[in-house]
């Protein structure tokens, strides 16, 4: 469950979460669905995401509601703005698992569709291979090559996204593959960005003094009940409860 802090809603309490849900607390500390990320990009509700070939074929149909030409929501009402920190976030997530901190992994698709990623194989990725596959695609929520000239990003309506589409129905194999699903460490991430524009924190001191307390207080000893009611306060509001609760109640615990 995703759940919403003072500042946006929390990592989802997964091993691995989405790449668009890392990307979007890193930039924004705020953890979006890849739908709310495409919405607010555009300005409107967005539709499925589409093939290479439906996209391509999109550039030469009619748009009475171009994203490009009106102001985005949320996060990207200024939109150049909150692309490019969506960008920086791409960069600074590559660099920290190019580094060892955290794990990425995907599902590798030769034509780059939904339906070859979810038969395909889930594979950790390694640092050469998110130097190849260092383009994100914000439609899919996916990594693709990174022809020379083409940015790190490409989102929908994005200006290169006619010459990348193209490239992608060529004669090169290349670059029309890449890794869909694509997921990241939870843990890596929150160690990474514990608390990215300054979303709640907590000394785990103070965290093990609250579980003392209610554990003196005579209400139960079990972590699920004590969570609750740490959890209801609102003083307390975004704090993790696999980040910030549990290693503090298993020190009292002495687990």
């Amino acid at each position: 469950m995703t759940r919403a802090s003072a500042k946006g809603r929390y990592l989802a309490e997964h091993p691995f979460v989405s790449l668009v849900e890392a990307l979007t607390w890193i930039a924004f500390a705020d953890a979006m669905s890849h739908d709310e990320l495409l919405e607010q990009i555009a300005g409107h509700s967005s539709t499925e995401a589409l093939s290479a070939k439906d996209r391509l074929r999109s550039f030469f149909g009619s748009h009475d509601a171009n994203p490009a030409d009106g102001p985005g929501t949320g996060y990207f009402e200024n939109r150049e703005r909150g692309l490019q920190r969506l960008a920086d976030a791409w960069q600074h997530l590559r660099e920290e698992a190019e580094r060892g901190n955290l794990t990425v992994r995907g599902r590798y698709a030769y034509h780059f569709t939904r339906a070859e990623a979810a038969v395909a194989d889930t594979t950790d990725l390694s640092r050469n291979m998110l130097a190849t596959f260092s383009q994100f695609d914000v439609s899919t929520g996916g990594i693709r090559r990174q022809p020379d000239g083409s940015p790190d990003m490409l989102w929908p309506d994005h200006p290169d996204g006619f010459d990348r589409e193209f490239d992608a129905l060529g004669t090169d194999p290349c670059m029309a593959d890449g890794y869909l699903l694509v997921e990241a460490e939870r843990a890596g991430v929150v160690r990474c960005w514990p608390n990215p524009r300054g979303a709640p924190r907590m000394r785990q001191e103070d965290v093990m003094l609250w579980c003392e307390n209610w554990i003196k207080s005579g209400k139960g000893n079990g972590m699920d009940k004590a969570w609750r009611d740490f959890h209801a306060d609102p003083s307390h509001a975004g704090l993790s409860r696999e980040d910030v609760f549990r290693p503090a109640w298993r020190k009292v615990k002495g687990i």
